[in-house]
């Protein structure tokens, strides 16, 4: 007890003397971005976090847009790509919602999926172009929004301990809708118990609105907050967001943070190269000497993998599947708008586009869109492996989690999870300015002139 005394007032002491430190120093836009991440359970409880984070990164390039300096300079290719993305997908939108004379019902909802998805992922991932955002000011955010969601966890458990399993409250926004509304997003929903292995266990999926988000969204928050300075508060946050990957059950995030580990690793010490070619050198002897390939020695895992939820990965492939042939009718440039659901059992059916961006993208955007969607994202990927290989940490551990995001695509929609990742792509955005300046800074100390 002593001991769990002296930690709170060391805690309460950091929370007196860091956040005004850090406030103090910092310009209007990190100002904004540091109380919307911190006060994240507070969004969630109101409900308005579908619509309040696009409004948030409207807002922050609208007070640092000028023309004329956007005339001068030349954004990068990734920042082009991802406004090309939102270009793609506002034509087509268009144009699917005239091919069905859309009702206003299906117009509005239409614009606001744009809204919230490739227009938040363009303005977040533009604003560090626009003005200062320091990576450190959003680690430090991420790390005390941590810290929250561990004593929300907390609280869950303590409910689902008393008997509260999966139990749902409306929220303010909920509630001003006139018949309320049964969306996940505009909903709270406490942990329940799930069955995993064949054994029920506590989940949650905290304030997200599904789990496999939230496990997104902990891998992203645990890879930032590795960047985190002070080493109590690294700790702590740690805990926080590791817990949060935990009780979300979400198995390729699991893996991805095992890998996104294993990345940083390879890029920071030649120990980790080396011990990972001879486990590669291994695993190809293993396998010859038994006669078999590498991908059926995946096979087994893959198999343990699926087995854990096995109902949950059978009607992911059925509606990918489904996705996928549904998109071929439209060919080049997608249906613009979901137009139809894949039957699963009985009365149960599942939206087309439910699972996977990358089928997603080619059943809504066609092969013009896909083809832009992954130039965003390889692009992406490429400026931030440019730094990463030049030794700058912070993009070895945002190329690792990029990645991972990428791969994590592939089992949920960009656009249906975007709004609760909206800081990882400033922060990316910022790490890759601030990695910009280094080298430029590099570059001018070793040519400038020796008198």
């Amino acid at each position: 007890m002593i001991r769990i005394s002296i930690i709170y007032k060391e805690i309460m002491r950091r929370i007196s003397l860091s956040i005004p430190l850090e406030i103090s120093g910092i310009s209007l836009t990190e100002k904004i971005i540091f109380w919307t991440i911190v006060l994240t359970p507070f969004w969630w409880l109101l409900g308005i976090q579908p619509l309040f984070y696009p409004s948030i990164s409207a807002l922050l390039v609208t007070i640092n847009l000028n023309f004329e300096e956007v005339l001068d300079k030349s954004f990068p290719v990734f920042v082009l790509a991802w406004l090309a993305m939102l270009v793609v997908a506002l034509i087509t939108i268009i144009l699917g919602l005239d091919d069905v004379q859309a009702s206003t019902k299906i117009v509005a909802a239409s614009f606001v999926t744009l809204y919230k998805g490739y227009f938040m992922i363009f303005c977040c991932i533009a604003t560090p172009f626009l003005t200062r955002v320091r990576s450190q000011v959003i680690t430090r955010a991420v790390i005390w929004m941590s810290i929250v969601f561990l004593a929300v966890l907390v609280i869950q458990l303590i409910m689902l301990g008393v008997g509260l399993d999966d139990a749902v409250f409306k929220t303010t926004l909920s509630k001003l809708i006139t018949g309320g509304d049964d969306s996940n997003s505009i909903l709270e929903r406490s942990a329940k118990v799930s069955v995993f292995f064949g054994i029920p266990l506590p989940r949650s999926l905290l304030h997200t609105a599904d789990p496999p988000i939230l496990g997104a969204f902990a891998l992203l928050t645990s890879l930032i907050n590795l960047n985190e300075t002070d080493p109590l508060l690294k700790k702590i946050g740690l805990t926080g967001s590791i817990s949060s990957l935990i009780i979300s059950f979400s198995r390729s995030a699991w893996v991805g943070f095992i890998m996104s580990i294993i990345l940083v690793s390879l890029f920071r010490s030649s120990r980790a190269r080396q011990i990972t070619a001879q486990f590669n050198f291994l695993i190809f002897l293993f396998c010859s000497s038994v006669s078999i390939t590498v991908f059926q020695l995946i096979e087994l895992p893959a198999k343990i993998f699926n087995s854990a939820r096995a109902d949950s990965s059978s009607t992911r492939d059925i509606v990918v599947q489904a996705t996928i042939e549904a998109w071929q009718d439209k060919f080049w440039l997608g249906w613009g708008i979901i137009r139809g659901k894949v039957w699963l059992y009985e009365d149960v059916y599942l939206q087309l586009t439910s699972f996977s961006s990358y089928a997603a993208v080619l059943y809504l955007h066609g092969v013009v869109g896909f083809s832009v969607f992954c130039l965003a994202l390889i692009s992406t990927l490429a400026t931030l492996f440019r730094y990463a290989v030049a030794q700058h940490e912070n993009c070895q551990t945002a190329f690792s989690g990029f990645l991972l995001l990428c791969a994590l695509l592939q089992a949920t929609p960009l656009t249906w999870m975007a709004i609760y990742l909206w800081f990882f792509f400033i922060w990316v955005s910022s790490v890759l300015v601030e990695a910009d300046q280094a080298s430029y800074r590099n570059w001018a100390i070793s040519f400038s002139p020796m008198w």
